[in-house]
């Protein structure tokens, strides 16, 4: 094992804490004590020959602190395994949700250009298999199957009642083996199947972080991904506890007893001249722990080779993510009396340094005022919107929102004032009121009112499916209006609304939006005309810069873009109005 591997793994135990750790290193320790006995048993093993080759004499006090010997090893390792294996996935379980928490201050960006999947394996599998580093207990396991396929070779020649012997013992590993298939295989079976729905709990959440934010359910995801952590580290326990009785009971206990019953019996034969002691001694040594640490040290360094990559990745996550946690210096929003909703002043933003696509926007909403903004794809009315939402925050300018700068907010302060209605609507595989509700307080007459206002009602109690696919594209725009409803933000922002719906049920959830944006302040991002027109000023974006605003009708007659925008919007109207009526 080389010192950068050697350095990675201390790395990755000072990840787990001192709480978890030294119980884990403890019942480690008492788990392979039987290699410290192993050093003291030839020493006894040595006098008993002694006192056979030269005074012909059974050393009985030599065999009875010999069996002292086993019997502490095997209380020891007992419970060394007990407090092992316990602590080791309940620090499995923390760290995974360290993992999962932090993950919520990364960038936005980032986690999109990582993709949800790429924090679910970390997660899952990366991080499980990085946990190999602290897992021994495999290779005792391996030695038991390969020592009864040799005694069975070698005594076979020596002794046909060692040979019974063996063979008993391989016999109880083969029960032993039928055993634990039997007690673990369906913990084991639930626990992959929990990994699996936490996978996807994860992508879920990473992949809907905006309906997270805005319905205020960040700690509500977190304390459901421990709910299911906890599932998934119950049934590993539960197949785990009972393998290592198994494992003690059915082969290490029979190993004891086999090697009294080599050293007595054995000696018996010596005494009547039917056995050489070195015949004896050679048995005995089939049974020995001496060579034990260097296969340990062996595997230890095959191991460290092995998981160098996954232990990088979450090093790296970790300090990535102290650095992006660092970056967030207010988790608050004070408003400021008399300040404007939203005020812009400068704000620049480009992927890159030298190509800005947003240039010097400014702009302001007041108290009671809705806005909309206007332009071509590729104008960045999304990045603008992620702007607004603090979820980018590499702008150059000054963007407030209640009088408080958004650079250097966690974007969880800007939810809390700012209600959110997303063009991607996220659905979570939970009931409809869940879904509503999100994180927030249950109010169960103002989520009655909003079901019924909406016509959800036949929805009520149903799991949505994952990702919502039990539910029609029309039920989701109207779910996405109701979370909008229900939260009773006095800011919105909404983001390319209403579609997927036919003109009569789009005619009526507009006249709700409308009455609901009425008593709010609020900024539309859409390309409809009967959205657009629900905003008292309209902001017409162009080669990155504020081309132009006034009203609807002022930029009808006053704006090409603007006039442009909407004709062709009304023209592909009724082009497919025309084609479906042929």
């Amino acid at each position: 094992m080389n010192l950068t591997n050697l350095r990675k793994i201390l790395s990755f135990y000072s990840l787990i804490g001192k709480r978890r750790l030294i119980p884990i290193l403890i019942g480690g320790f008492l788990a392979t004590s039987s290699v410290v006995f192993g050093f003291f048993i030839p020493l006894l093993v040595r006098n008993i020959i002694d006192g056979l080759t030269i005074n012909m004499q059974m050393e009985w006090n030599s065999i009875y602190l010999l069996a002292i010997l086993y019997t502490a090893s095997f209380i020891l390792t007992y419970i060394g395994d007990q407090i092992y294996l316990r602590e080791k996935f309940k620090a499995a379980a923390d760290l995974s949700n360290r993992i999962f928490k932090l993950s919520f201050f990364f960038p936005w960006k980032k986690l999109k250009q990582q993709g949800s999947a790429y924090y679910a394996s970390l997660i899952n599998n990366q991080l499980n298999e990085a946990f190999v580093v602290l897992d021994y207990g495999f290779i005792r396991n391996i030695f038991v199957l390969i020592r009864m396929v040799l005694i069975l070779v070698m005594v076979f020649a020596w002794s046909k009642f060692f040979f019974f012997l063996y063979v008993v013992n391989v016999a109880i590993v083969g029960l032993y083996t039928n055993i634990i298939d039997r007690v673990s295989h369906r913990p084991y079976s639930r626990g992959y199947e929990l990994m699996r729905q936490a996978t996807n709990f994860i992508v879920e959440t990473f992949e809907n972080l905006h309906e997270i934010f805005a319905g205020e359910a960040k700690s509500k995801r977190e304390n459901e991904y421990e709910r299911i952590y906890q599932k998934i580290t119950d049934s590993v326990v539960e197949a785990e506890i009972p393998r290592s009785r198994f494992d003690k009971l059915m082969v290490d206990l029979p190993d004891y007893f086999s090697r009294l019953i080599i050293l007595v019996y054995g000696s018996f034969l010596v005494i009547n001249g039917r056995m050489t002691v070195g015949t004896i001694w050679a048995l005995w040594t089939y049974f020995s722990f001496v060579t034990e640490p260097l296969y340990l040290f062996r595997e230890l360094a095959r191991i460290a080779v092995r998981v160098s990559a996954n232990l990088d990745t979450i090093l790296n996550y970790f300090d990535e993510a102290e650095h992006a946690q660092k970056n967030y210096k207010k988790y608050e929003i004070f408003p400021v009396p008399k300040a404007p909703v939203y005020s812009l002043k400068d704000v620049s933003f480009g992927f890159e340094p030298d190509k800005t696509f947003l240039k010097k926007i400014s702009l302001k909403v007041q108290h009671g005022e809705t806005i909309a903004i206007v332009g071509l794809s590729g104008e960045g009315k999304s990045t603008l919107l992620n702007i607004l939402l603090g979820l980018e925050q590499n702008y150059e300018g000054e963007v407030k929102l209640l009088g408080n700068e958004l650079k250097g907010t966690y974007p969880l302060a800007v939810f809390k004032y700012v209600g959110y209605y997303s063009q991607t609507v996220g659905i979570f595989n939970e009931t409809l009121e869940s879904n509503i509700v999100m994180g927030r307080k249950l109010e169960e007459k103002r989520l009655e009112k909003v079901i019924d206002d909406l016509r959800l009602d036949h929805l009520k109690g149903r799991l949505l499916g994952e990702g919502g696919s039990f539910v029609s594209g029309g039920e989701k725009q109207r779910i996405q209006l109701a979370r909008l409803f229900y939260a009773e933000k006095d800011v919105v922002v909404v983001d390319e609304p209403l579609t997927n719906l036919d003109t009569i049920n789009e005619s009526i959830l507009l006249e709700k939006l409308e009455d609901y944006l009425s008593t709010r302040s609020g900024i539309i991002i859409s390309h409809k005309p009967n959205v657009i027109s629900l905003a008292n000023r309209v902001f017409v974006l162009k080669n990155g810069i504020v081309a132009a605003t006034g009203s609807f009708s002022e930029l009808m007659s006053g704006d090409d873009t603007f006039k442009g925008i909407i004709e062709s919007y009304l023209s592909s109207a009724n082009e497919i109005g025309r084609k479906k009526m042929e």
